[in-house]
């Protein structure tokens, strides 16, 4: 069954366009891959020109929410959560100055991971959380040491199987990473202990010990919450 769109007025077209998809998708009218009526038919139901559409679709697709394929069509995109991942990163770092939010949205999408990820950790699981810890205790260099301190944390939220929390990590990745290097070169002498608590949350998570991984990561984030303070205000230091 093909959806029927009302007309809409000139102004903020796009805006209209995008709130009926929307609503369409939340309605179940249309779903991930649906092909949409071609431009002709959507022009007459919108009631806009050929070439407004078409600016309107460019748009649709930019943000991701429509694919168009040439001499085919235009489809409701099949992965919302990578299709989003390029204006989540905008926002991002648009928002950089504001350290303690990402501070504070890294912990708490953390906190949920750990837990997650002691129910559904397998062998293959447990292999590549040992090896990121291995790598990060023989690690020497700051940057790579971060690096890999990052993608520990990501390969438990890729444990936890919650592609929203994934996508989110994914898109404020660099900034999470520049975090990590800032946390770690403000507190060189917790570098063995942040470690050990790597361990200990790894540990939790191989014994499947759901109480275990919350304790162990809440752990984590009170020591990372501790040392924010001198990573937030640095001018302060030189002053």
């Amino acid at each position: 069954m093909t959806p029927d769109f009302k007309p809409i007025e000139q102004e903020k077209i796009f805006t209209q366009i995008l709130e009926q998809l929307k609503e369409k998708i939340r309605n179940g009218e249309l779903q991930k891959g649906d092909r949409l009526p071609s431009e002709r038919r959507l022009s007459q139901d919108f009631c806009v020109s050929r070439a407004t559409l078409r600016e309107a679709i460019r748009s649709l697709e930019m943000i991701g929410l429509i694919k168009c394929v040439q001499g085919d069509g235009n489809y409701i995109t099949e992965d919302f959560a990578n299709s989003f991942i390029e204006p989540l990163s905008l926002l991002f770092l648009l928002n950089k100055s504001e350290f303690m939010q990402m501070v504070q949205l890294r912990i708490a999408l953390e906190l949920m991971t750990a837990p997650l990820a002691a129910k559904k950790i397998d062998s293959l699981g447990v292999e590549k959380l040992e090896g990121y810890c291995e790598a990060i205790a023989k690690e020497s260099d700051p940057d790579k040491q971060a690096a890999l301190d990052q993608q520990f944390h990501y390969q438990i939220a890729l444990i936890a199987g919650n592609d929203l929390i994934t996508n989110i990590l994914n898109a404020a990745s660099t900034l999470i990473e520049n975090m990590i290097k800032d946390v770690r070169a403000k507190m060189p002498e917790q570098n063995n202990l942040v470690n050990r608590q790597h361990e200990a949350i790894l540990d939790a998570i191989r014994k499947k010990d759901v109480g275990a991984a919350n304790r162990a990561m809440r752990q984590h984030a009170d020591l990372i919450f501790k040392h924010m303070a001198a990573v937030e205000s640095p001018a302060e230091e030189n002053e």
